[in-house]
């Protein structure tokens, strides 16, 4: 058995989750709470690059990657991570150029656009009707 890594500052060890990740465990189950909080970790560069392919690669080929629970804690974990955006000085940036911005009011695309271009989507969306809904959510 190998000695375990040098600590490095800043780094945090998921390795005993790896473990209860893989080979799965039907007396130890993960939660979800613990895949957002490993999940997290990447967001801070406190994984190394070997546990962040670890982890993802567990969570592939478990399929715990496609279960609701850890999809919702995980976007939660990812949204804590994101750069907070100052409304503010955005909306006063655009007031001082003095350009109309048009009506747009949201979502990916316009709804042109996005009718334009839903025949591309058309496989996606004949396969899963709640795809269609999602994609729609918000444009119109």
């Amino acid at each position: 058995m190998s000695a375990p890594p040098p600590e490095e500052e800043g780094v945090v060890y998921i390795t005993p989750l790896l473990k209860r990740l893989w080979p799965p465990s039907h007396d130890d189950q993960v939660t979800a709470a613990e895949i957002a909080n490993a999940i997290s970790h990447i967001f801070t560069n406190s994984l190394t690059p070997v546990q962040t392919g670890a982890l993802l690669t567990a969570l592939h080929f478990t399929g715990l990657d496609t279960k609701a629970e850890v999809l919702s804690k995980c976007s939660q974990a990812m949204r804590n991570a994101s750069a907070q955006i100052d409304k503010k000085a955005i909306r006063d940036i655009i007031k001082r150029r003095g350009r109309k911005e048009g009506s747009y009011r949201g979502g990916l695309v316009s709804f042109l656009d996005f009718h334009d271009s839903l025949h591309c989507f058309s496989p996606l969306l004949s396969s899963s009707p709640d795809m269609a809904d999602f994609l729609c959510d918000g444009i119109v």
